[in-house]
């Protein structure tokens, strides 16, 4: 069976990151993550543009993990919207 690259970064990113009991989608807790020593860190998905969904992370999602904004990368930040423009 052969696996596009790119679903096997996500399966992995998902294998290691995503809790279905957490709040927020997989795209949205992988976008969150904050490991950047992982080498797939740069290449974990985070927008979804390649699926056709529309990731944003939110304020609200980012007090429930205690996450910082400064503590996201470029890309995470990019997809920080406040509630109301989601």
């Amino acid at each position: 069976m052969t696996k596009s690259l790119r679903k096997a970064i996500d399966n992995m990113c998902k294998s290691c990151s995503y809790d279905k009991y957490d709040k927020g989608t997989w795209r949205q807790q992988i976008a969150a993550c904050t490991i950047s020593e992982c080498p797939l860190h740069k290449v974990r998905p985070v927008t979804g543009k390649n699926a056709g969904t529309k990731t944003y992370l939110t304020m609200d999602l980012l007090n429930y993990w205690q996450i910082k904004p400064e503590e996201l990368d470029e890309g995470a930040r990019s997809i920080l919207k406040d509630a109301t423009e989601v």
